[in-house]
């Protein structure tokens, strides 16, 4: 591979401004960078980085800020216009999914309706964990997260023009079993939605892809199970 590599800070803190949260980055058509990333300092919260201007400037997004519940689980995507997609977790008496963007020319508040102000359930359920966003071709907005209190995995999008969203269950015997844990969504050439996720069952962890075609999500994997050995990984069916 031909190049050299080279480091650039963007970004730095001292003090109670820290930046080690999650992170995510893009690219636009103009092949400038994008970069989400938490700031725990207690008067920012997801802050946006770009080189767009030839010179890196850093954005917090408003309303993200850490005293009102900490953001974690940050995830972008970058539409057919350059605009830009966040999705990420709420912490304040529970956890809640986020999404906010910046195509109307400045940054939108995240849905007031479910699947945003709720987790579809009443009282303690919480969701918005181990959260990833995409864009189709036609800059509709897909969005995978857990559903915490039931470990399930959670599909959203508004394709449609409205939100929907599906919830892909799996039982299991113990309190950690189920599915959703550390997504990653993403779109083929169809439009099609692949999600990768872990799913866990009886403490045996499996990397297992969901995928959205029609109506409903269907598990269409043979998931691949892996146990540590001896510090080692080894596959097991």
């Amino acid at each position: 591979m031909n190049g050299t590599w080279v480091t650039t800070i963007v970004d730095y803190g001292t003090g109670s401004s820290i930046l080690n949260g999650w992170k995510d980055i893009v690219i636009d058509s103009n092949d400038k960078v994008h970069i989400a990333y938490v700031n725990r300092h207690s008067s920012a919260g997801v802050n946006i980085t770009t080189n767009q201007n030839n010179t890196w400037q850093v954005e917090s997004i408003p309303g993200t800020s850490q005293n009102q519940g900490g953001p974690q689980y940050v995830s972008m995507a970058i539409d057919s216009n350059d605009h830009l997609h966040v999705a990420f977790a709420y912490t304040g008496n529970y956890w809640r999914l986020r999404y906010v963007h910046n195509a109307g020319g400045s940054w939108s508040s995240s849905p007031s309706s479910a699947p945003f102000s709720t987790c579809q359930k009443h009282g303690a359920n919480e969701c918005g964990q181990h959260t990833s966003i995409a864009i189709d071709s036609n800059d509709a907005v897909h969005i995978s997260d857990q559903f915490v209190s039931a470990r399930a995995l959670r599909y959203h999008t508004n394709a449609s023009g409205s939100w929907e969203s599906t919830v892909y269950n799996h039982g299991g015997s113990t309190a950690q079993d189920g599915n959703g844990y550390e997504t990653a969504i993403v779109l083929d050439s169809n439009d099609d939605v692949h999600i990768i996720h872990s799913n866990m069952t009886s403490s045996i962890h499996a990397i297992v892809e969901t995928t959205h075609q029609g109506l409903s999500l269907i598990h269409i994997s043979e998931p691949t199970r892996l146990l540590s050995i001896g510090g080692g990984v080894v596959s097991v069916k």
